[in-house]
């Protein structure tokens, strides 16, 4: 009988240790996994946030001598912060049109900061004379790398039309062409084209990408009524400023009173 008690009293301290090495088992061994930040958490401006995974970039709004940009794409970790730089790896698509080393480069060692939650994948653009004419794309894939897995799958935003986000996908698009800004006022501003935009930049000493990164209402109305003005007084002296093709410009309907 007292064997038996024995022999027992030492199977349950056995569990007891047994119970106490598994307590001592990590409870977390994933790899950190990587993802594109801006879908998730949004891209800001002065005047909008945006989830977005594609972006577009102009040298358009540069001044002339500005032969290249850097656009730092953020990225961010689902996991631990470390003590130590870690490596992130990226894939060029094939779908993509920009050329490596013509349109753009990378560097050749993308390094996610130590002691950061999120940091940047550095873009060089680089501007050519097609750019004027055309847009090209660069989209850029998350890989798995020694340092971290690319987990996060993509979202569904529309049910309907089963539009997604994606979180290890990004479209960059970069062109020399300048576009119809996000506030421009068809009714204050008339008909968008390059040739008033550039008239205007210079007249009311304005960047030629005001009306993407302001939507001020009040000054776009002085900026329209003004402007109309000032082609009026052109046209008096004889001296009319015409579009492209060939009518002289004006302004919005809203400016011509």
């Amino acid at each position: 009988m007292k064997k038996i008690i024995l022999y027992i009293t030492f199977l349950c301290i056995g569990l007891v240790m047994l119970s106490c090495e598994e307590d001592k088992l990590p409870t977390y061994s994933a790899k950190d996994s990587i993802y594109y930040t801006w879908p998730l958490e949004g891209y800001t401006t002065d005047v909008y946030l945006s989830y977005t995974d594609s972006l577009g970039s102009t040298f358009a709004f540069q001044p002339d001598e500005v032969k290249e940009l850097v656009f730092d794409l953020k990225v961010s970790v689902q996991g631990h912060v470390t003590d130590y730089d870690r490596e992130v790896k990226v894939k060029v698509s094939e779908a993509s049109t920009a050329i490596e080393g013509v349109h753009y480069s990378l560097p050749e060692k993308i390094v996610f900061g130590a002691n950061k939650k999120s940091d940047f994948i550095p873009v060089t653009f680089y501007k050519t004379d097609d750019m004027k004419d055309n847009s090209y794309n660069l989209i850029l894939e998350l890989q798995e790398s020694k340092d971290f897995a690319v987990d996060m799958k993509d979202k569904v935003v529309d049910e309907l039309t089963q539009e997604t986000l994606s979180f290890s996908v990004f479209q960059l698009t970069i062109n020399n062409i300048i576009r119809e800004p996000s506030f421009w006022n068809w009714y204050w501003l008339g008909d968008f084209s390059e040739r008033k935009m550039l008239l205007m930049s210079e007249v009311l000493d304005i960047p030629l990408d005001y009306y993407d990164v302001t939507d001020d209402y009040a000054e776009m109305k002085y900026h329209a009524v003004y402007m109309q003005r000032y082609l009026n007084e052109k046209e008096k002296a004889g001296e009319t400023i015409y579009e492209e093709d060939g009518n002289a410009m004006v302004m919005g309907s809203n400016a011509q009173n």
